[in-house]
């Protein structure tokens, strides 16, 4: 069964592409292709993404961008969850 939102998505995705397709020099860092995607997934389509919250007038997004890893881990350091594990200690990653 398909979803609205998976069509949405596969959507947003195409119109990305095409875009990027037409217009390349359009984007100058991967952080912009990112907020296209974000951009074109929820023109349009916004309500389907957003869930009720238990506080007042307020809603939550279900789609979100990554938030950035500013520093490297090695592969030893990863186990195959994806977990960080240094000194074996699991840490979170900084990618959600």
């Amino acid at each position: 069964m398909i979803l609205n939102t998976d069509k949405a998505v596969a959507k947003g995705i195409r119109r990305t592409i095409n875009r990027f397709r037409e217009n390349p020099f359009y984007y100058f860092t991967e952080s912009d292709i990112h907020a296209s995607l974000y951009r074109d997934i929820l023109y349009g389509n916004s309500d389907k993404f957003y869930l009720p919250s238990t506080m007042d007038k307020i809603r939550l997004s279900i789609v979100h961008l990554e938030y950035p890893t500013n520093f490297k881990f090695s592969r030893k350091e990863i186990n195959s969850e994806g977990d960080v594990l240094t000194d074996g200690i699991k840490k979170t990653r900084g990618n959600f």
